[in-house]
Order: C-alpha cells, then structure tokens, then sequence
C-alpha cells in the first residue's frame, strides 16, 4: 500500500467524521432527552396519569432538544406549595442527567469518531 492511498483513505474517514459530528451530536442529546422524560414520567406522582402522559420533548434548535412538563399545574407539584410539599419529579431528575450523563456525552461522540477513524485502518 503506497503513502499516497493511505493518505486518502485518512483524508475519507476524516470527511466522513467531520460530516457525521452534528448527526451523532444530535443522537445523544435525543438519547439523554429520551432518559430525562421518561425518567421524569416514572418519577411523576399519579393520581390520573395525567402528568406522567404530558412530559414531552421537543427539538428546539439545531443542537438543543427541551424536556418540559406541560400538565399546567405540573410546577406546584415540582415546586410546592404553601398547603401541599414538594415532589420534585422533574428537577430531580434533570439533577440527575446533569451530573450523570452529560458529562458523557463527549466521551460517547468520541467513542464513535474512534469507531468510525478505525475502519480507515
């Protein structure tokens, strides 16, 4: 194998890389919003299931997805109030993700640019 083949199949699997980053960029952020409703929606206290069933996730740009409780008193059952607790179904579990498992998103994207530069070889 000559230098110069070599030296393309390098510069392809770089190409390839660089072209499939916002892709598995977005394949994460969906996997961990994925995790945060439905971990949210385990978490919901349920009298009628309707707060657990109005946890949705919604992409709201190009790199970012948001995971909101739409049920329109789900924030006095987060939060409390002066006559009911606290149940913090959801910010405990956006807690949770933060320290959990953002921190990994870059060493899973990195762990797929290694899987993809490794079929160069």
């Amino acid at each position: 194998m000559s230098v110069d083949s070599n030296y393309n199949n390098i510069k392809k699997g770089f190409s390839k890389t660089a072209t499939d980053f916002d892709e598995m960029v977005a394949e994460e952020l969906d996997r961990i919003a994925s995790l945060m409703q439905e971990r949210a929606s385990m978490d919901a206290p349920v009298d009628t299931g309707y707060l657990a069933s109005h946890i949705e996730k919604n992409p709201t740009g190009k790199d970012s997805i948001t995971v909101v409780a739409t049920a329109e008193y789900s924030g006095y059952v987060d939060k409390g109030t002066s006559r009911m607790p606290a149940n913090p179904f959801f910010t405990k579990n956006v807690e949770i993700i933060q320290t959990q498992e953002i921190p990994n998103i870059e060493k899973n994207i990195g762990v797929k640019i290694e899987a993809d530069l490794q079929i160069v070889h």
